[in-house]
């Protein structure tokens, strides 16, 4: 309703939902401001139109969690491929056999987004220590960066490894199914590249873009390199910062 594909934001006048009990609590509600609420328990279009991402949210609920495979379209949220699908890579959850495992703590200052002169002002830095394996990937990197800001809509993002955050030159690892049939072929693909392939060391800096439409541009530097501690992975160990709000028009 806030933002909605076509037209300006508005609330609908019908719902269409399956018939579940959890919907009980809600319907008077939706109601009292003139939605009304037609219950069923198949929906047609709606499997039509979103039976790709249903299936790949379902799949993401499941314990076991594989990465994407090229059979499998991404699916999309406001007209662009959605990345978020929490399935770890299958290299990633692997301990490395012949390669020491190290950690990796990275510091991730963001740069820039739609965020408020307000809120500009009361949080001049935003930023979080992520503490993250080497033989995870740059998917489990933006999946721990997504949740360390609060995010919850999933949008197009890439990680930039050049002489800046937003060196156009700089070698890029994008999503499984972007830049298809881009000349400038990427460097390699988020699900694939591990942290501990890139060669980083300390002092080692890079650029992390999420949503090619509003533009959160974020700089990680590397903190520090250690051996692996009993732990989960990653994980936050520093915030500085509030979290700014995902749409401005959310902040209150």
């Amino acid at each position: 309703m806030r933002r909605p594909l076509v037209d300006f934001s508005h609330r609908p006048r019908r719902l269409y939902l399956r018939a579940r009990p959890e919907w009980a609590e809600l319907l008077p509600h939706l109601k009292q401001i003139g939605i009304q609420v037609t219950c069923q328990e198949t929906l047609p279009k709606w499997d039509s139109a979103f039976g790709d991402l249903l299936a790949q949210v379902e799949q993401a609920r499941l314990p076991q969690r594989t990465t994407l495979t090229a059979e499998q379209p991404p699916a999309t949220v406001r007209g662009k491929p959605m990345a978020r699908s929490r399935k770890t890579a299958a290299k990633a959850s692997q301990p490395a056999d012949q390669v020491q495992v190290r950690l990796y703590s990275l510091e991730v200052f963001l740069l820039s987004g739609p965020i408020t002169e307000e809120f500009a002002k009361k949080n001049p830095v935003v930023s979080r220590t992520i503490q993250i394996r080497g033989d995870q990937t740059l998917e489990d990197l933006h999946h721990a960066i997504f949740d360390a800001f609060g995010r919850w809509e999933e949008h197009l993002y890439e990680f930039q490894f050049g002489k800046g955050p937003m060196d156009p030159k700089a070698a890029r690892y994008v999503l499984p199914h972007a830049d298809e049939g881009d000349e400038k072929r990427p460097a390699g693909r988020v699900n694939e590249t591990t942290l501990e392939s890139l060669g980083l060391e300390v002092g080692r800096s890079f650029g992390y873009w999420f949503d090619f439409g509003d533009d959160w541009w974020h700089q990680i530097n590397v903190e520090a390199i250690d051996k692996v501690p009993r732990g989960k992975f990653p994980k936050v160990t520093k915030r500085v910062g509030k979290s700014p709000p995902q749409y401005p028009d959310e902040d209150e």
